[in-house]
């Protein structure tokens, strides 16, 4: 029995805003670049500040397979791209920058 599923782009993590990529229904097949992805469209969409705690929460209603603290290293590597920026350093808030934005909608 196939187990592949089609979803919304935030589950699924695809490459580019708006594509239905085929991932198995157990999350394999998912790879670094698209969990950091799904962390940075999390981000993006919502247009809120969010710690990592909130985030980790959101996506694993969204499908998301990866651990708590893979939140965490995303984070980290999405901020050394300038992709996203941290708004509250005693609470660890996190935001999408502009940057990260068109990286997100496939404009830059």
């Amino acid at each position: 029995m196939d187990h592949t599923t089609y979803c919304s782009p935030i589950a699924c993590n695809s490459r580019k805003a708006g594509e239905n990529l085929p991932i198995r229904a157990d999350g394999s097949g998912m790879g670094k670049e698209e969990r950091k992805r799904m962390v940075l469209g999390l981000l993006v969409e919502s247009g809120l500040e969010l710690p990592p705690a909130v985030i980790f929460d959101n996506l694993k209603k969204r499908g998301a397979t990866f651990e708590r603290r893979s939140v965490d290293n995303y984070l980290e590597e999405l901020r050394k791209e300038g992709l996203v920026e941290r708004t509250d350093e005693s609470k660890g808030y996190n935001r999408a920058t502009e940057k990260g934005r068109d990286r997100y909608y496939g404009t830059s």
